[in-house]
């Protein structure tokens, strides 16, 4: 998972969208609640495309790989 950071300093154990401080849950947020990866970019545009992208494609190989019917 390369593109999701942990912030090992916070004892939240959140993950961060590589090259930003953006939690991985706002973009999950963004998703969830039908908005575009375009329109989650707008909201927050110093967050690189290719990282977003990264980020949701590592988390769909993480938990699709655990969850595997």
């Amino acid at each position: 998972m390369a593109n999701i950071k942990k912030n090992l300093m916070k004892t939240s154990k959140n993950s961060y969208i590589k090259g930003s401080r953006i939690p991985i849950e706002y973009l999950i947020d963004y998703i969830s609640e039908g908005y575009s990866l375009t329109e989650f970019l707008s909201a927050y545009p110093w967050v690189k495309k290719e990282s977003a992208k990264k980020a949701l494609e590592d988390l769909k190989k993480t938990y699709s790989s655990r969850y595997a019917f």
